[in-house]
């Protein structure tokens, strides 16, 4: 170990920056310089996804787990968008299984999805059906395709828990946050979650008053979903 303990930065970052996330997590934390130069690696923000089409859930998780995880990254946060014909819960526990309590998940149902396949490596969207057959059945499509996932997971450097209150006060807590890691006010992009109980035109509409044209704000406003922070867990509409 005296040797290459003693590689220079420059040979270390290289070797760190080819590690999966297990491995990076595992070396940041053998001592203070290689943490340093582990924070260099991860100076930036970084966002890794991974989109499966695999019919068994458990696979399916494991399909994109895998994928995401295959560089360096110190997940801070995942996002989860399933297929109708997988459980939700049983896909927002596999999720946060692996991923550890120190992670929040949101996870929720979807009825299009678009990202890279983990077999092909190429970009694919696909659009479930939700509509019974004429006669009130469920179709065969239904029952074996309306299943996937796709999962996001992303760092932020000095990125706080939850503290949200109101929309106002959330707006320039994002301001205040995009200027001291990036210099400029505005966000490049927003992500949006809203359950099927709240109105969120009104939020919507301020968010649009206050956010440049430039910021993109992609999400969905009427979702079923759940979210994780901590040990605690939430289900939104998980009845319906």
């Amino acid at each position: 170990m005296g040797g290459f303990a003693t590689a220079s930065d420059d040979i270390l970052r290289n070797i760190l920056f080819r590690l999966p996330a297990s491995s990076f997590a595992s070396a940041a934390c053998v001592n203070n310089s290689w943490n340093k130069v582990c924070d260099t690696v991860l100076a930036c923000p970084k966002l890794a996804t991974a989109l499966s089409l695999n019919p068994s859930l458990p696979d399916a998780v494991k399909d994109v787990l895998d994928k995401v995880l295959s560089d360096p990254i110190l997940p801070q946060f995942a996002i989860a968008s399933i297929g109708l014909q997988f459980s939700l819960e049983a896909a927002h526990q596999l999720i946060t299984q692996k991923l550890g309590s120190k992670v929040s998940v949101v996870t929720s149902t979807a009825c299009r999805i678009i990202g890279r396949d983990v077999i092909t490596h190429r970009m694919k969207e696909v659009r479930w059906h939700m509509i019974p057959e004429p006669d009130g059945s469920v179709s065969r499509e239904f029952i074996e395709f309306n299943r996937g996932i796709l999962l996001i997971v992303g760092y932020l450097p000095g990125l706080k828990g939850p503290g949200i209150t109101m929309v106002s006060k959330f707006l320039m807590d994002i301001k205040n946050y995009t200027a001291s890691v990036s210099g400029l006010v505005p966000p490049e992009g927003m992500i949006v979650f809203g359950d099927q109980r709240v109105d969120l035109n009104p939020i919507l509409a301020e968010i649009d008053c206050v956010m440049p044209e430039e910021t993109v704000i992609v999400g969905d406003a009427c979702s079923r979903l759940i979210c994780k922070t901590g040990h605690n867990s939430q289900a939104y509409d998980s009845d319906l």
